[in-house]
């Protein structure tokens, strides 16, 4: 139920597609056959995903991944820089 909240929480800052269902989303990820709990169980594999917010537009206007040990403040800078790239 997680993955449905995040996606409609993220469709108010990024243009998504309609959101599916718990059920479809449950059938697509057991459809890929991804061992989820081995992988998080090394923590080097933590991934961490930093999204930048137009304040006025809520649209999301940079992003980045990295690993799950890099925080918010430390891509804040080059993200409000590639941010302010995509302003027209």
């Amino acid at each position: 139920m997680q993955e449905q909240g995040v996606l409609q929480a993220l469709s108010g800052w990024v243009p998504l597609p309609s959101v599916i269902s718990y059920s479809q989303i449950q059938r697509r990820v057991n459809s890929l056959g991804l061992d989820i709990v081995g992988s998080l169980a090394n923590p080097k594999d933590g991934r961490m995903l930093h999204v930048a917010v137009n304040i006025k537009t809520k649209q999301a206007v940079a992003l980045g991944v990295t690993e799950d040990s890099v925080g918010d403040a430390k891509l804040a800078i080059p993200l409000v820089r590639q941010g302010k790239n995509l302003v027209l």
